[in-house]
């Protein structure tokens, strides 16, 4: 005689919440995550900067931070003059408007507020 081992009850240690509570809970947590990482914090704010430092290397933005709903403030903004002339530099930028979801989804950007706490410009004429 042959012993045939016996059949698990749950497939996968799908636990107490049984593999359909498992399969469709999976993705709405993903989702929430996902949610409040876009669009809570600023690291797609950070991927912005990376993307406008590799396409122009004259523009400098340090210490980003803030939300896509909040707006987002920079401490400093460096525009990097020519070999012989000085930098002209913006602290404190803050920025605030209507937010990704609406850039998105009506495909137009709403600039609530734009502030800058110190400006120093420089004029260069040719």
């Amino acid at each position: 005689m042959s012993q045939s081992s016996p059949v698990p009850k749950k497939l996968l240690g799908c636990l107490g919440f049984g593999c359909l509570g498992v399969i469709v809970g999976t993705p709405l947590i993903l989702s929430a995550v996902a949610y409040g990482v876009l669009f809570h914090t600023s690291i797609p704010l950070r991927f912005m900067v990376k993307g406008l430092k590799a396409a122009d290397s004259n523009i400098e933005l340090n210490a980003i931070s803030g939300s896509a709903f909040k707006g987002f403030e920079v401490k400093e903004v460096v525009l990097k003059g020519e070999a012989d002339e000085p930098d002209s530099r913006l602290e404190g930028v803050t920025f605030k408007f209507n937010g990704f979801l609406d850039i998105f989804l009506n495909k137009r950007l709403i600039i609530d507020e734009i502030s800058v706490k110190r400006a120093d410009l420089i004029a260069i004429s040719q």
